[in-house]
C-alpha cells in the first residue's frame, strides 16, 4: 500500500473543503464562507485524540494548520467535522447559546488514501464538508470520498518519486519545553561548579592542616633524636671514665655494695613488720572466734579452731570439707551455721589480713551461705536432687578457696 511503501511522510495540516450546512450547497448557492466549524480525530470505538480550533476560511477550502505530533499506532481513524448553526434559521432566535451539529463523519484508513493533484483541488468543489489530509509529498483524500469518475485522480504509479528533503518541525510548546530544560542543564551544571569551588577549598584547608601537624611531628621527633643523642654521649663518657679510671670504678662498686645492702636489709625489715601485723591480725579473729562451740567442738567432727589448754591460745587450722561426710550429718542445723562461719573465717582471712582474691566468690547469709553467687552452702532436711549437685559444686569450690589460704597461714606461721 502507499503508506506502507513510503512510511517517512509527515501530516502537515487537514483541510476542509465546502463546508456547508446545504446537502447540494453548489447548486443551491449557498455561501461556504459564513459557517465556524472545527473537526475531532476519533478511533473506530469513538475515543477522541484531538479536537482542532474553530475557525471560518476565507475560502471554499477551510483549512488547520495547528496539528501536534502523536506517537499513536493508528492505521484507520475517524474524522469528524462539526459546524455551527446559525441562529437566524433557528425558531428559537432569542436563546444566547452556541448550537453545533456534525455536519460529515469520514472513516479513514492510512494504509489506503487517494492522492490529489495540487493544481485540480478547485474540481471538488462538488464535494461538501470532506476532509483533506496534506503530507509532505502531496494531498490526499479518502479513497470512499472521491467518486469513481472524478477526473481530477492522478496515477501513483506514473507520479516521480518526491524529492522534497523531510525536515523535522518542532512547535512553541516544544522549543518551550527545551528552553526550560536547557535551563535546568545551566543550573546544574552553576551547582556543580559552585560544589567543586567548595569541596577544593576543604581539601586544600585540610592538606594544610595535616602539613602543619606533620612539621610539628617532625619538629618534635628531630628535638627527641637529638636528646636521645646527647644522651649517648653522655653514656659513652662515662662507660670511658669507668674503663680506664681504676680508682673511681672502685669507689663506685663500693657504693653501689652499700646500697644493695641498705635496700636488702630495709626489705627484711619491712618483710617481718609485715609478717608480725598478720600473726597479730590472726590471733585477734581466733580469740574472737575462741567462743564459739561450733568451730572448735572436736566431738562433733568438724573443728577448724585449736585452743591450746595451757596457754589458752587459739590457732586457726583449716581442713577441706568431705561432701559425704556433710551429707550424713543428721543435726543439719548445726552442720549450717559451722558451713556459715567457716565461709565467714575465710573470707575475713583473704581479705582483711592476706588481702588476696580468692578463686570464688564467697557470700555470707548466716547458715544459707553461697559460694559463687549461686551455689548452696547448706543442706535442707529433704534436700532435692539439684540441691544436692549444688551443694556438692559449692563444696569443691570452697576447698579451693581453703587451699589457698591454708598455704599463706603456713608461710605466715
Amino acid at each position: 500500500m502507499l503508506l506502507l511503501t513510503r512510511r517517512l511522510r509527515h501530516l502537515k495540516a487537514i483541510s476542509i473543503v465546502n463546508v456547508t450546512l446545504v446537502e447540494k450547497a453548489a447548486t443551491a448557492g449557498v455561501d461556504f464562507n459564513s459557517i465556524p466549524c472545527y473537526y475531532i480525530v476519533e478511533d473506530l470505538k469513538g475515543h477522541a485524540h484531538y479536537i482542532s480550533e474553530i475557525q471560518v476560511s476565507p475560502g471554499f477550502v477551510c483549512q488547520f494548520n495547528e496539528l501536534p505530533p502523536s506517537f499513536s499506532a493508528l492505521t484507520r481513524i475517524s474524522i469528524k467535522v462539526v459546524g455551527e448553526l446559525p441562529r437566524n434559521i433557528l425558531k428559537n432566535s432569542a436563546n444566547k447559546n452556541e448550537t453545533w451539529v456534525v455536519l460529515n463523519s469520514v472513516s479513514i484508513d492510512l494504509n489506503q488514501l487517494q492522492p490529489v493533484d495540487v493544481d485540480q483541488i478547485d474540481f471538488l468543489g462538488d464535494h461538501i464538508n470532506m476532509p483533506l489530509l496534506e503530507f509532505t509529498d502531496g494531498y490526499f483524500v479518502a479513497c470512499d470520498g472521491l467518486k469513481s469518475d472524478d477526473h481530477f485522480k492522478i496515477d501513483m504509479e506514473n507520479k516521480p518519486v518526491s524529492t522534497l528533503v523531510l525536515r523535522k518541525s518542532s512547535n512553541f510548546n516544544s522549543l518551550l519545553k527545551l528552553n526550560k530544560i536547557l535551563e535546568f542543564m545551566g543550573q546544574v551544571q552553576r551547582e556543580l561548579d559552585d560544589y567543586s569551588a567548595q569541596i577544593e577549598i576543604k581539601l586544600k584547608n585540610r592538606v594544610f592542616s595535616h602539613r602543619q601537624e606533620y612539621e610539628k611531628a617532625i619538629e618534635q621527633v628531630s628535638t627527641e633524636s637529638q636528646i636521645k643523642a646527647s644522651n649517648v654521649n653522655v653514656l659513652k663518657a662515662k662507660i670511658e671514665r669507668v674503663t680506664f679510671g681504676d680508682d673511681e670504678v672502685g669507689g663506685l662498686s663500693g657504693e653501689n655494695d652499700d646500697e644493695y645492702g641498705t635496700l636488702y636489709s630495709d626489705f627484711l625489715n619491712r618483710k617481718h613488720f609485715l609478717q608480725a601485723v598478720q600473726a597479730r591480725k590472726i590471733d585477734q579473729l581466733s580469740g574472737i572466734f575462741a567462743g564459739l562451740d561450733v568451730l572448735n567442738d572436736r566431738d562433733f567432727g568438724l573443728a577448724i579452731l585449736y585452743i591450746d589448754s595451757n596457754t589458752g591460745k587459739s590457732t586457726f587450722d583449716l581442713k577441706v570439707l568431705n561432701a559425704a561426710q556433710m551429707v550424713s550429718i543428721e543435726n543439719r542445723e548445726r552442720l549450717n551455721a559451722f558451713l556459715g562461719y567457716y565461709l565467714l573465717v575465710v573470707k575475713l582471712l583473704a581479705l582483711k589480713v592476706f588481702h588476696v582474691s580468692l578463686p570464688h566468690r564467697l557470700l555470707f547469709y548466716g547458715s544459707t551461705s553461697l559460694v559463687s553467687e549461686s551455689l548452696p552452702l547448706y543442706l535442707t532436711k529433704t534436700p532435692r536432687p539439684h540441691h544436692m549437685t549444688g551443694f556438692e559444686n559449692a563444696i569443691h569450690c570452697f576447698n579451693l578457696n581453703i587451699l589457698q589460704i591454708k598455704q599463706h597461714l603456713e608461710r605466715c606461721c
